[in-house]
């Protein structure tokens, strides 16, 4: 079992870097079906949430999030097919959301949240101007 008193609260994006290397290891080593301390898991996992939280410009609001998950496509060079497979939807309904013909459904939104490892809430759109 890991000393968990190593870890500290994240405070520069150097640490958050080092974390989430030590994390990606160990995922990696559970993965291949090697010995892993769960409880030293859950905690990075943890400190990387709250820093991730705590230094986010992606909230609620800030952004449409047709716009946001075109943006994150692009970033992790995803076709609208790769994303459909991912989320096990159609093309079709994904491409639908992009041209804003079909608005993400709560459960779709939490597909991209696990996709994108973001909050469900950036996902949803609320129109003010509607009523």
């Amino acid at each position: 079992m890991a000393e968990m008193n190593m870890y500290t609260y994240i405070q520069s994006d150097e640490q958050y870097y080092s974390y989430c290397n030590k994390l990606e290891r160990l995922v990696t080593i559970e993965a291949e079906g090697g010995e892993v301390d769960f409880i030293e898991i859950d905690f990075l996992t943890l400190l990387i949430q709250n820093y991730d939280e705590r230094t986010s410009s992606i909230k609620p609001g800030n952004i449409h999030p047709v716009e946001l998950i075109k943006y994150l496509m692009e970033c992790h060079e995803m076709s609208i097919r790769i994303l459909a497979d991912k989320m096990n939807v159609h093309n079709s309904t994904v491409s639908k959301v992009l041209n804003h013909k079909l608005d993400i459904s709560p459960k779709n939104a939490e597909k991209l949240s696990s996709i994108f490892a973001l909050k469900p809430e950036v996902f949803i759109f609320f129109d003010k101007n509607k009523g």
